[in-house]
């Protein structure tokens, strides 16, 4: 039982842990918010959204390369499952930074096909690999 609670422990009660339970509240609140008092066009929300959805990206991946080394980095099992995590994290916040910036900047919509789905191919592979 000892040994269960330092491996919980060591997995969901990290620093990082709470940065990340305070972005999803934020954006479950600017979500809800966005919906019932309608107060941005969805035109007006979507970079904002993109944004707390990039830093949600960039703070988990962070996560999983500190508790990557905390398992053993690299030659432990876990510490590859988190790595490639961490690489799919990553790649899917490259990608929709590319993308807002392509919408915000240059004004284009949807920017299909273009450079930030070179980025989300490899979000699949990368977490399956995880698996």
């Amino acid at each position: 039982m000892m040994i269960m609670r330092g491996i919980t422990q060591k997995i969901f009660f990290g620093k990082g842990i709470y940065l990340l339970i305070g972005e999803f509240l934020l954006i479950t609140a600017l979500t809800i918010k966005h919906y019932w008092f309608k107060e941005l066009s969805v035109d007006d929300g979507k970079p904002f959204f993109n944004l707390v959805l990039i830093s949600i990206c960039i703070t988990g991946g962070i996560i999983c390369i500190k508790r990557m080394q905390d398992w053993g980095g690299y030659r432990s099992r876990v510490g590859k499952v988190l790595l490639f995590y961490a690489l799919g994290l990553s790649a899917w916040g490259i990608g929709t930074t590319i993308w807002v910036s392509q919408y915000v900047f240059f004004g284009i919509a949807v920017p299909f096909p273009g450079w930030s789905d070179l980025a989300y191919v490899f979000i699949n592979p990368s977490i399956l690999v995880g698996f």
